[in-house]
C-alpha cells in the first residue's frame, strides 16, 4: 500500500507555499520528538550546516539531525547534503523524513551512499509508511483498520488546518480504485459528511473522480454503481481511413511521403530504447488538416511490420472521446492490454489479469506497473502511447492534469515508454487559464516534431492514388493540366489536395467529364456547398448544431442524441462521412468545414489560393 502525507496550511503566500508546509510539518515532527523526550535546539544554523531540526535526548544526551521535508519530490542534492552534513559534524542519530515516497533516482542514491556506508549508518530515513506508524506509536493519531474496507491501495495522513484525517483509497474489480473513506485522524471515526473540508479535499487528485464511502453504507450497492459508470468512459484508438479517398486520417498502406519526418520519429525511438537520450516524451505540431492523424497512423503501422514488431509498439489514442479524469488510467491499461493480446508481452513472463494501479493519478507506482518497466528494460522493448487530437484533453483542465502527471511519471522513471501527443499550431493558449503552465512545461519534456505542408514528393503521391483510382474506373488518364491545376489550387495544403482530389473522382465517377471539371468545381466554397447538396434540411440543422457545440468546446454526444431526437440524422451524416464518431462523441469531419457551417464563410487560410 502506498503511503503519503500531504500537509495544508491555513494561508499560503504566494511563492511561500512550501516554505510554509515546511514550518508546518516541523512543528509536527517537533511534537513527536518532544514525546519521545527529546529537547529541541532553538539553533540549527551552525556554520556550513543546515538541518531543520537538532535536539539532543533528556536521559542518555545522545544528539539527533533531523531533516523534513514535505513536498511533492524529493531531490538527490537533498539527500546528498543532509549526508554531508552527518558525515562532517557525526551526529549520534540522524531522520531524513519525507512526506512522500522516494523515486527511483533517489531510492537508488539512498542505498549507494547510506545503507552501503559504515559511516552513514546512524541515518534513518522515514519515509510517509514509517512516519504514520511513528505518529501512530506516538498516539499522535489513531490507528484505524481497513480490514474489511476491500482492497485498499494507498493511504493519506492530510495534515490540515481543518483538522487531521486519513485517507483510504479503495479499488474494486477495476484496474484502479475507485472508491475512498475518510477517518478523523485523532479520533478514528469514520466521516458521513465531508461538506466541511471539501476545500482541502479538493487538493488531492488521486480522490476527484472517486465515490466517498463512509463504513455505515452498503458497499455491494456501490460496487454496481461504480461499474456502470465505469463503462460510461470510452477509449477509442485513431481511426483509419479504408481507401484513399476515405476522409478519416490515411492509413499505412495510404500514407505518402514524410520521409525524413518518420525517420526522425524513429531515430528518437532508437535512441530511447539505446538509452541515449533522456528525453522520453515528444509531440507533432502543425496545422489543423496537415497531416498529423495521419503520421500517427503511419508510426503505428511502421512498428506492425517484422522488423520492428518486437521492438516497439505503438497505441494511439483519440483525446475526443476523453469525458472524465479515468481517461488517462484507462488509455494506459488498454495500452498495457494490447502488448499482450498482439503477443508484444510474454503473457508467461506476467500476469495481464493482475494489471493494478494504485491510483488513476500516479499510474507508475503499482508492483505490477513496476515489473511490466522493468520487463521492458530486460527485454529491450519500447512501448509508445501517443495522444492525437490534444487540443480536446487541454480544454478539459483536470483531463489534462491527469495527463501531465503521468507524461512528468514517464519522463522521470526513464523507462522504456514513450508518450506522444499532437498539437495544432493554431490553437492559442490563454496564458492566465490553469493549464498553461502544464503545457509549457509538458513541452519542455518532450521533443518537437513540425509536420510541415506537403511538399512535391507529397502531393504527387495523392494524385497518383487519384490517378489509379481514375483509370481503375474509367480507363481515363488524368492529364498534365488537371494535375498542375490541382497542384497550384492546393497550395501545398495536405487536406486541400487530398478534398480536391476526392471531390474530382466522385464527379468521374458520376459521370463528369475531365475536361469541365477545371473551371467549375476547383473552389472551397463550391466543394462545401457540394456536401451539404445530398442531406435534407434536419440533417443540415443538425450538423450545424454538432458544428456550434464543437466551436464551443462542449462536443456534442450520445446524451445529445435523445434531447435533440436526431438518432436518424446522425445515423445518416455518419453515412455519408460528414462527423464522424470518437467514443460517445461526435464532430464535423473536418475543422474548415466546421467553421463555414457556423460562420457561413470559408476560414482565412495562410496561404491565398486564386481560383
Amino acid at each position: 500500500m502506498k503511503s503519503e502525507i500531504i500537509v495544508i496550511p491555513q494561508k499560503s503566500t504566494k511563492g511561500m507555499e512550501n516554505f510554509e508546509k515546511g514550518n508546518c510539518f516541523e512543528k509536527l515532527i517537533r511534537n513527536v520528538l518532544e514525546l519521545q523526550k527529546y529537547e529541541i535546539n532553538p539553533n540549527v544554523h551552525f556554520t556550513g550546516l543546515e538541518v531543520d531540526l537538532i535536539a539532543t535526548h533528556k536521559y542518555d544526551k545522545k544528539n539527533l539531525y533531523v531533516e523534513c521535508k514535505a513536498k511533492q519530490k524529493v531531490k538527490s542534492t537533498e539527500i546528498k547534503n543532509f549526508g554531508f552534513n552527518v558525515f562532517t559534524k557525526e551526529p549520534d542519530y540522524a531522520y531524513f523524513i519525507h512526506t512522500v515516497e522516494l523515486d527511483k533516482q533517489a531510492s537508488a542514491l539512498k542505498i549507494d551512499e547510506f545503507d552501503n556506508n559504515e559511516s552513514l549508518k546512524n541515518v534513518t530515513f522515514y519515509g510517509p509508511s514509517m512516519l504514520i506508524d511513528l505518529l501512530k506509536d506516538s498516539q499522535k493519531i489513531k490507528t484505524i483498520s481497513h480490514d474489511s474496507l476491500g482492497h485498499i491501495t494507498q493511504q493519506f495522513l492530510i495534515v490540515s488546518y481543518l483538522g487531521d484525517y486519513i485517507i483510504y483509497i479503495g479499488q474494486s474489480s477495476l484496474a484502479y480504485p475507485t472508491y475512498y473513506y475518510i477517518f478523523d485522524a485523532h479520533t478514528g471515526q469514520s466521516l458521513v459528511d465531508v461538506t466541511k473540508i471539501k476545500s482541502i479535499l479538493a487538493k488531492i487528485p488521486e480522490i476527484q473522480q472517486l465515490e466517498f464511502r463512509s463504513i455505515k453504507e452498503d458497499n455491494s450497492k456501490k460496487e454496481q454503481k461504480i461499474e456502470s459508470t465505469d463503462d460510461f468512459e470510452i477509449v477509442a484508438e485513431v481511426q483509419a481511413g479504408d481507401d484513399w479517398f476515405d476522409y478519416k486520417p490515411a492509413h499505412y498502406d495510404y500514407f505518402v511521403g514524410r520521409e525524413n519526418l518518420k525517420s526522425d520519429t524513429f531515430k528518437f525511438f532508437r535512441k530511447v530504447r539505446s538509452k541515449d537520450t533522456s528525453k522520453r516524451a515528444f509531440y507533432l505540431k502543425g496545422n489543423s488538416g496537415w497531416g498529423k492523424s495521419s503520421l500517427v497512423n503511419a508510426i503505428k503501422g511502421t512498428c506492425e511490420r517484422s522488423y520492428y514488431n518486437q521492438r516497439f509498439f505503438t497505441i494511439a489514442f483519440d483525446c475526443r472521446s476523453a469525458i472524465t479524469e479515468n481517461f488517462v488510467a484507462k488509455a494506459f491499461q488498454k495500452a498495457i492490454l494490447k502488448t499482450f493480446e498482439k503477443e508484444f508481452i510474454s503473457n508467461k513472463k506476467l500476469n495481464k489479469s493482475a494489471i493494478k494501479f494504485t491510483s488513476n493519478y500516479s499510474l507508475l507506482d503499482s508492483d505490477f506497473i513496476r515489473d511490466y518497466l522493468s520487463y521492458l528494460e530486460e527485454s529491450d522493448k519500447l512501448l509508445i502511447i501517443i495522444f492525437d487530437q490534444f487540443e480536446d484533453v487541454f480544454r478539459k483542465t483536470d483531463i489534462f492534469k491527469y495527463f501531465y502527471k503521468f507524461l512528468s511519471d514517464v519522463s522521470e522513471t526513464q523507462s522504456n515508454i514513450v508518450v506522444g501527443f499532437s498539437w495544432k499550431s493554431e490553437f492559442y493558449i490563454q496564458p492566465d487559464i490553469p493549464s498553461y503552465g502544464w503545457f509549457q512545461q509538458a513541452k519542455e519534456q518532450a521533443l518537437e516534431f513540425i509536420v510541415p505542408e506537403f511538399g512535391v514528393k507529397e502531393t504527387n503521391g495523392i494524385l497518383k492514388q487519384l490517378e489509379k483510382s481514375i483509370y481503375e474506373h474509367a480507363a481515363l488518364q488524368l492529364n498534365s493540366d488537371i494535375k498542375n491545376r490541382l497542384i497550384e489550387n492546393s497550395q501545398g495544403f495536405p487536406w486541400l489536395i487530398k478534398k480536391l482530389c476526392i471531390h474530382i473522382f466522385e464527379q468521374i465517377k458520376n459521370g463528369q467529364n475531365l475536361d469541365d471539371l477545371i473551371d467549375d468545381n476547383l473552389n472551397i466554397k463550391s466543394l462545401f456547398k457540394s456536401d451539404l447538396s445530398n442531406i435534407v434540411h434536419k440533417e443540415q440543422k443538425a450538423l450545424e448544431l454538432i458544428a456550434n457545440k464543437a466551436t464551443k468546446g462542449d462536443l456534442f454526444d450520445e446524451n445529445d442524441i435523445s434531447e435533440y431526437k436526431l438518432s436518424k440524422e446522425v445515423k445518416s451524416l455518419i453515412d455519408k462521412r460528414l462527423i464522424i464518431r470518437s467514443g460517445f462523441n461526435y464532430n464535423v469531419y473536418w475543422d474548415i468545414f466546421r467553421d463555414y457551417l457556423v460562420n457561413g464563410k470559408v476560414p482565412l487560410i495562410r496561404k491565398r489560393i486564386h481560383f
